[in-house]
């Protein structure tokens, strides 16, 4: 009997444990907006801007939910961004990280991103790996952008922290 009550128990806690675990990775949906960690820019709309800041929507599909680019947005005097944005530093690219994705899917909350982008001089192809997560405990998504290119150009890993703007 004994041994019953503390299956029953470790069931329920794990239960539990799976359903914080599952809401604590569940961005809401919505406009987000960062910039790479340690780097400055002028405030307005509400948050920090500089040229190589990100921008993306979160949406949910009857599939679950996914990064878009953010198209036209009530946000900061309605911005519009046709390509999800990913941070970067310039380092390996002259012109901004605009993915070529039209969507990324997310995964408890997290996502992986990998291909080719014209971000380089005259529009040239660079490897860009797109990553990050939602950190519910401190309400936003953080990651890291890295641009290489066949030249041998390596950014490294440019870490940044994404925040909600604009609700969907």
């Amino acid at each position: 009997m004994k041994r019953v009550a503390i299956a029953a128990a470790l069931t329920a806690a794990l239960v539990i444990g799976f359903a914080v675990s599952a809401s604590a990775a569940n961005p809401p949906t919505g406009v987000f907006q960062g910039i790479l960690n340690g780097s400055s820019g002028a405030s307005g709309c509400g948050t920090v801007h500089n040229e190589g800041e990100g921008y993306f929507r979160v949406q949910a599909t009857s599939n679950g939910k996914r990064i878009v680019p953010v198209g036209s947005s009530g946000y900061c005097g309605g911005i519009s961004v046709s390509k999800i944005l990913a941070p970067s530093d310039f380092h390996c690219n002259q012109f901004n990280a605009n993915l070529t994705a039209s969507r990324i899917p997310l995964s408890n909350g997290a996502f992986d991103y990998s291909a080719t982008a014209p971000i380089g001089p005259n529009g040239a192809n660079r490897r860009v790996h797109f990553k990050g997560h939602w950190d519910s405990s401190v309400s936003r998504f953080v990651g890291f952008t890295q641009i290489t290119s066949s030249s041998g150009c390596n950014s490294g890993k440019d870490y940044w922290r994404m925040k909600r703007v604009a609700a969907s």
